[in-house]
């Protein structure tokens, strides 16, 4: 029986391919393999390094404080176990949102390595199908935790912006099919439609509910 997981930080791939083709990644997931990082070890330090900065930002700008934060992403924080399930093995799903606020709230947060600017062209398309997931991976474990919303904060050494996701079931019942169908193929040995349909239409949508709450140096 194959087991296979599918993590958070993938889920722009294995929704509509923003970085790798789907089947591609498909391909990867089935051999198991785990590529590289491929755009620089000095931009992950980066953010990493910075992520604590951002951190501090939040807590000064919302007066929150986490309940779990980044020291503890060294292993996954959340595991959904049998997300998808056949005769021929089981799909698993995890998340590790940077912060969990009480029981109803996640924070994410991004250093992006750009200069002075942070995210000009409003909240970025590519993070929010992990933000979704992440809801999702909780709120389907028997805990007490009901996320209701993620804070989203993008952060430079020079400028912050911080948005407000408020889950969104039509948004999240599409990325659930998307996923489901990538599951389903990773057990079988099928492929995926390449794009899911109306997939910009329905991204861009769901982006324009996401409210930018905060901003400043």
């Amino acid at each position: 029986m194959n087991r296979y997981r599918l993590r958070g930080s993938k889920a722009q791939n294995y929704v509509y391919g923003k970085y790798k083709a789907r089947n591609t990644q498909l391909g990867l997931d089935r051999d198991g393999v785990e590529e590289p990082i491929t755009f620089g070890h000095d931009r992950v330090e980066y953010g990493r390094i910075n992520e604590k900065n951002a951190l501090a930002k939040f807590i000064i700008v919302k007066k929150i404080v986490p309940d779990f934060i980044l020291s503890e992403q060294d292993r996954e924080r959340f595991v959904y176990e049998d997300y998808y399930k056949s005769d021929k093995g089981s799909v698993d799903i995890s998340a590790t949102p940077d912060g969990v606020i009480n029981t109803d709230g996640c924070l994410e947060i991004k250093c992006p390595d750009t200069g002075k600017s942070c995210f000009v062209n409003g909240f970025p398309e590519q993070y929010i199908c992990q933000v979704v997931m992440q809801q999702m991976v909780i709120n389907k474990q028997d805990n007490d935790y009901d996320i209701k919303y993620t804070y989203f904060l993008g952060w430079t050494p020079w400028e912050y912006k911080l948005w407000m996701y408020e889950r969104n079931l039509e948004f999240e019942e599409y990325v659930d099919a998307a996923l489901v169908e990538y599951a389903k193929a990773l057990l079988d040995g099928g492929k995926v439609k390449p794009k899911p349909k109306d997939y910009k239409k329905v991204i861009a949508d769901a982006i324009s509910k996401i409210k930018l709450i905060n901003k400043g140096e």
